[in-house]
């Protein structure tokens, strides 16, 4: 099935989905949430305070592209056009889909789970992929890579960029998301299109933090254009050395359960000049979360249904504080200096702890 799937999509046109992306021309030409939030706070208090919202809320994927221009958080043509044309329906499964109907286009991650069982993902949000794609500005025949491509949205998108002479490469840790990657998602990418010429993708099982998994069949400098699509304390040197003299990676730099910087980070013409760039503020799942420390269990512990309440306080009294600590649209981290900074962090401290039992017991 996967290689039925994947050579559908080598065979998918690129002469339809020009014709479909005709919808970038009618269009023209911040700050978001990529993928998780911080370890303590839930995803929607988090996306309530601190995202970007839209002007318009997306019903679909056009709409979607249309939202982005008329917020001017993107105005590439082309990168409206993949927007507009690759839908995030086609990457998450069909249950998840109904589950979420028009949220899935909304200015927030999906979270999803791929065989229906606990073991839950999070599909970046549609604005973060867009504002990645737009500041990797993808040429044509370019060669890109998607570290932790999850269902494979932005390594479709990228190869799409890219045409038939270049291509991309999507590596993710999770087997089973790269199975639907390699499958279920192409195999719908190419039923989209007629098949008239090829689109290279290719989707394989990798740990970013261990080379050895994934690099074995990679040169030095093999990559145009690098996407990573979780949080790393730094850019480790053996990605740096996969990209090609003038290529670009967007990564997002930072610790765990705090802000992050997106960053895009250039290599000079020759090969050895390295520039970094921050382009925004941004919260993205860790790669090198490690496991939480249970605490000591107590004599009687407190029910389930006592650590939702907790937890749900807990969240509040952390909204009252960021809302009264920061002014305007400052950060998570600008509030923990304010006036209410050391009562702030306090309760994020608490939140984590509810978190972790909470984990513990549902």
């Amino acid at each position: 099935m996967r290689a039925a799937a994947r050579e559908l999509l080598h065979t998918a046109t690129m002469q339809t989905m020009r014709r479909r992306l005709k919808h970038a021309e009618a269009l023209g030409g911040g700050r978001c949430f990529g993928t998780t939030v911080l370890g303590a706070v839930s995803e929607d208090l988090l996306l309530s305070l601190s995202m970007a919202h839209l002007q318009q809320k997306p019903t679909n994927q056009r709409s979607l592209a249309a939202a982005l221009q008329g917020s001017g958080l993107v105005s590439n043509r082309c990168v409206l056009g993949v927007v507009g044309f690759l839908d995030r329906r086609w990457f998450v499964p069909d249950s998840v889909a109904e589950r979420l109907g028009q949220q899935l286009y909304h200015d927030q991650p999906a979270g999803i789970s791929i065989d229906g069982s606990a073991n839950h993902h999070v599909m970046t949000s549609g604005v973060m992929h867009a504002q990645c794609l737009e500041a990797l500005n993808v040429p044509a025949g370019h060669r890109c890579l998607d570290l932790g491509s999850g269902t494979g949205w932005m390594t479709v998108a990228m190869a799409m960029l890219a045409g038939g002479e270049g291509g991309s490469v999507g590596i993710d840790i999770e087997p089973s998301l790269v199975d639907f990657a390699a499958t279920t998602a192409l195999a719908r990418c190419a039923d989209a299109c007629h098949q008239e010429r090829r689109l290279n993708v290719r989707f394989a099982v990798g740990d970013i933090r261990d080379p050895a998994t994934w690099t074995s069949s990679h040169h030095p400098r093999a990559f145009d254009r690098i996407h990573i699509g979780v949080a790393l304390p730094q850019l480790p040197e053996h990605i740096i050395e996969l990209l090609a003299p003038n290529g670009r990676t967007v990564v997002p730099i930072g610790e765990l359960s705090s802000e992050q910087s997106l960053m895009l980070v250039t290599k000079g013409d020759d090969g050895q000049t390295v520039t970094h760039q921050e382009l925004q503020k941004v919260v993205f799942s860790h790669v090198d979360a490690p496991p939480a420390a249970e605490p000591p269990a107590s004599k009687t512990s407190p029910s389930a249904d006592e650590l939702r309440e907790r937890r749900r306080v807990l969240e509040e009294r952390v909204a009252e504080l960021w809302r009264r600590g920061r002014e305007g649209r400052a950060s998570l981290s600008d509030a923990l200096k304010g006036s209410n900074g050391a009562e702030l962090s306090r309760v994020l401290d608490e939140l984590r702890r509810v978190k972790r039992l909470c984990e513990g017991k549902l």
